[in-house]
């Protein structure tokens, strides 16, 4: 944990980061170690589609009696910067990406790497605003 803190706050201050690939390298490996430790071949961590309209990671999870995975679980990495009020709760925000994500699965895990959220897709006409399941914050933890 110390080293994802470690370089993700060194990476914050690059202005050359790309704002969407430039925390993969560390990011990644640590949610895989995190699922890796979980001792569970249920579910896998992997990383999404190319484009600007996909998600950056999946949470999959293996289908009953097979050796198929299907998302159960969208990923959205943002900067440090970035207010995840704002993002949850702005509808038209980044071309309504959380909404469209929201459409596609019916949970989305957004992060701005010391803060994740767990969001739902309202059950509503619009599936707006998203219900939030959980939150965590690195910074209130004491390891």
């Amino acid at each position: 944990m110390q080293t994802y803190l470690t370089d993700s706050h060194q990476l914050g201050f690059q202005a050359n980061v790309d704002p969407e690939l430039g925390f993969y390298e560390f990011f990644a490996p640590m949610m895989r170690r995190a699922f890796s430790l979980s001792n569970s071949d249920m579910h896998q961590f992997v990383q999404g589609g190319n484009g600007e309209l996909n998600p950056d990671f999946r949470i999959e999870r293996r289908l009953p009696n097979s050796r198929n995975f299907r998302a159960s679980c969208l990923v959205e990495v943002k900067r440090h910067s970035v207010n995840l009020d704002t993002l949850q709760n702005n509808r038209d925000l980044q071309d309504q990406q959380i909404l469209r994500y929201l459409n596609l699965s019916e949970y989305v895990l957004i992060t701005n790497f010391w803060e994740f959220r767990l969001l739902r897709r309202n059950s509503n006409a619009q599936n707006w605003p998203p219900q939030e399941i959980a939150r965590y914050n690195i910074t209130d933890s004491e390891n």
